[in-house]
């Protein structure tokens, strides 16, 4: 039997108790190459160095390695995270293969975000620029917030028959092919999503459940190389920003402010409506705490969700006149329907009406009721009546009195009034904003004088009933 490889043993239990990531396998492997090669030496001589040596002349003398190539590294000016990545590579290999370690110094953990907002404008620029594959992959991924290692190992049987039609398209993925395994999610794509996706589908033949979604040009077995298709996006993107069509920097040796990640985050950002827990799920994060453990697992809960709350602002394309028409005929055939409803209640309620007076006509012939008021009531609205005629007099003799003064008034409330104006022309953010609490409280208002309304007609039944009841007792 060959001895163990320690490297393998290493990366295979890594891999086994987290992300089982073949990217950070990769990373690891390198990095310990790399760290071998500054203290000559290899894993196996490591080991068998540990064997033969005291343990603590071991860990002495190992940690101050460490720290010696913590000092060439910043030296080299890496970036302090570069070198805690590196650092924590290494001490898992000692972690893994129970070697004991002194003290390594620990940066305080920074994140510089380099890429910046994209808009969907801008996605849609970028997508008229590129090949068909491209274009299915990018817009999925706006419109789903799946991680790109995640797309490119979705089958077709993962995803709904793009060829029914409605608003949103599902996405079931698998545990195994998200990142960290944490769970199966679901997740959804909207119509231009789906419209590219469909399209790039007809191009490849033979196709069967089980195919990937996304394969490498002319190998339908191989899952698409996601390196090329994130270089391709950065590509066609400096194009547009050379032409001045897209404005943002390019900076050498550094990451691109627009990159393919920047879709996922299109994706968070544009479905802050639906709250954090909902977009994360989606996006194939773990949840953590009790709150995963309550999570609704009704797909169409996240559907209903996604199509009111995200979808409308994850559109990567203006309407198309037909979409404008269609949307215009479905708004006017709803308008149609809620005024033949109306029409209809306001016809029974006349006709309810109409009987209850004629029965109230017949029962009580000339009896007559008076409803006064208390006479405290009345005295307290003839006094106020009577303060209000004496306030306006008042006014009335002050501006006679003094024309200059409540001519200056005037004329000042008038120049406030043309400041506002032109203030709100300024910033038609704030008219826009008024306009919408003004149909908020519209809303509102219709919605009170329906329960009003609702509340009447019961009441209203209840008379219709008693009277038919005394009248039959009659």
């Amino acid at each position: 039997m060959n001895p163990p490889n320690p490297i393998e043993t290493w990366l295979t239990n890594v891999a086994y108790s987290h992300s089982q990531s073949r990217n950070t396998a990769y990373l690891y492997k390198n990095v310990m190459q790399e760290y071998c090669d500054f203290i000559q030496t290899t894993p196996n001589e490591i080991l068998t160095e540990y064997e033969t040596t005291d343990e603590k002349a071991f860990k002495r003398k190992h940690s101050q390695q460490i720290q010696q190539w913590i000092t060439k590294l910043y030296k080299k000016k890496m970036t302090i995270g570069t070198i805690r990545t590196k650092i924590t590579a290494i001490k898992s290999f000692y972690k893994y293969q129970d070697l004991p370690l002194g003290h390594i110094p620990q940066a305080q953990a920074t994140t510089t975000y380099h890429n910046r907002d994209i808009e969907a404008k801008e996605i849609a620029q970028i997508i008229a620029l590129s090949p068909l594959r491209e274009k299915a992959f990018y817009t999925l991924m706006a419109q789903s917030g799946l991680r790109p290692c995640a797309i490119q190992q979705l089958q077709i049987k993962d995803i709904e028959d793009l060829n029914t039609d409605q608003k949103s398209h599902k996405i079931s993925v698998p545990k195994e092919k998200e990142k960290g395994k944490f769970g199966s999610h679901p997740t959804f794509i909207g119509e231009d999503a789906r419209k590219y996706l469909k399209t790039y589908l007809t191009t490849r033949t033979n196709l069967t459940p089980n195919n990937l979604l996304f394969c490498a040009h002319e190998k339908p077995n191989t899952p698409a190389n996601i390196k090329n298709i994130s270089r391709s996006f950065q590509t066609t993107a400096q194009k547009l920003q050379k032409t001045g069509q897209i404005n943002y920097e390019i900076r050498k040796g550094k990451p691109s402010e627009l990159r393919l990640y920047t879709l996922r985050k299109f994706f968070k950002r544009k479905c802050k409506d639906m709250g954090d827990e909902d977009t994360n799920y989606l996006m194939g994060h773990k949840i953590v705490g009790s709150n995963g453990n309550y999570r609704p697992q009704d797909p169409e809960y996240y559907r209903k969700r996604y199509e009111t709350l995200a979808l409308p602002f994850l559109r990567l394309e203006e309407p198309t006149p037909s979409d404008t028409n269609e949307l215009m005929t479905t708004l006017k055939e709803q308008h149609q329907k809620e005024i033949e409803k109306r029409d209809n209640e306001n016809k029974e309620l006349k006709e309810r009406l109409t009987k209850i007076e004629n029965i109230i006509a017949h029962k009580i012939d000339s009896e007559q009721y008076e409803y006064d008021l208390p006479p405290e009531a009345i005295e307290q609205n003839e006094k106020l009546i009577k303060e209000e005629e004496k306030n306006i007099k008042i006014r009335a003799k002050w501006r006679k009195e003094h024309p200059e003064e409540f001519k200056q008034q005037k004329e000042q409330q008038e120049k406030q009034n043309k400041e506002f104006d032109k203030y709100l022309e300024e910033h038609p953010e704030i008219t826009e904003q008024m306009e919408k609490q003004t149909q908020q409280l519209y809303i509102e208002a219709l919605e009170a004088i329906n329960k009003d309304f609702s509340e009447f007609k019961e009441k209203l039944q209840n008379i219709i009933k008693q009277t038919e009841k005394k009248e039959k007792q009659s």
